[in-house]
C-alpha cells in the first residue's frame, strides 16, 4: 500500500473526511449481512483505514467477530480512538499477509482499497487462505469503471491462481452506483 496513509495529520484528516450518515454505513452493513450464511460471522476488513466499517459490521451483525487489518499503524491508531467496540480487534497487516491461521473468516471486506494493493495475485491467494470453504469476499470501490477489469480481468486470472471452482459476480448493473463486487470461495472438492 502505499506509505503516504502512514502520515498521522493524513490519517486523523481520512477520519474526517470518510464519515458517512448512519443510516448510509447501516444500509452497507446490511447489504454485507444479506452475504453471510452462518449466524456469529467472523469477517475481516481488510484495508480498514480508521475502522468506521469495521465497527459498524460488530455493531449491526449479531454475534460478529471483526478483524480489521491495516498497513497503517497511524491509521489504526485513529480506528482504535474513533471507532472502539469489544467484538473488533484492530491488527496491522496487509492483503498480502494476514496475520491469522487459515480459514479463519466467513467473509473478507475490501473497501475502496483494492486500487491500492501493489500485488493483487498475491492478496487474492492471501484471500483464499483465510476465508472458509465456503467464505466470501466484498469488494467495495468507488471506481465503477474498473468494476469490469475487476471482475473480468482480475478475478479471472486469479481463478486460475486459487482454482476454477472459485466465482465473481458484479453486485451492481453498469449505471448503479456504487459498484459491489462478490468473490465466493467454492468448497474443494474431496478429490482434491
Amino acid at each position: 500500500m502505499n506509505r503516504v496513509y502512514d502520515d498521522e495529520r493524513l490519517a486523523n484528516a481520512y477520519e474526517r473526511g470518510n464519515e458517512m450518515p448512519a443510516e448510509s454505513l447501516r444500509a452497507w452493513v446490511e447489504l454485507i449481512a444479506s452475504y453471510l450464511d452462518r449466524p456469529s460471522p467472523a469477517i475481516v476488513e481488510i484495508g480498514a483505514g480508521t475502522g468506521m466499517f469495521s465497527a459498524a459490521m460488530a455493531r449491526w451483525i449479531d454475534g460478529s467477530n471483526v478483524f480489521a487489518v491495516d498497513t497503517s499503524e497511524p491509521m489504526l491508531a485513529e480506528a482504535r480512538q474513533h471507532h472502539p467496540h469489544p467484538a473488533v480487534r484492530y491488527e496491522a497487516g496487509s492483503a498480502e499477509a494476514v496475520p491469522c491461521p487459515a480459514g479463519t473468516f466467513d467473509m473478507a471486506f475490501l473497501s475502496r482499497v483494492i486500487h491500492h494493493l501493489p500485488d493483487r495475485s498475491a492478496a487474492v491467494r492471501e484471500l483464499a487462505r483465510v476465508l472458509c470453504a465456503d467464505g466470501k469476499a466484498i469488494i467495495r470501490t468507488t471506481f465503477r469503471e474498473r468494476l469490469d477489469a475487476v471482475v473480468y480481468d482480475y478475478w479471472r486470472s486469479c481463478e486460475r491462481l486459487i482454482g476454477s471452482g472459485s466465482r465473481a459476480r458484479k453486485r451492481s448493473s453498469p449505471n448503479s452506483w456504487p459498484p459491489v463486487l462478490l468473490y465466493r470461495r467454492s468448497r474443494p472438492s474431496l478429490s482434491q
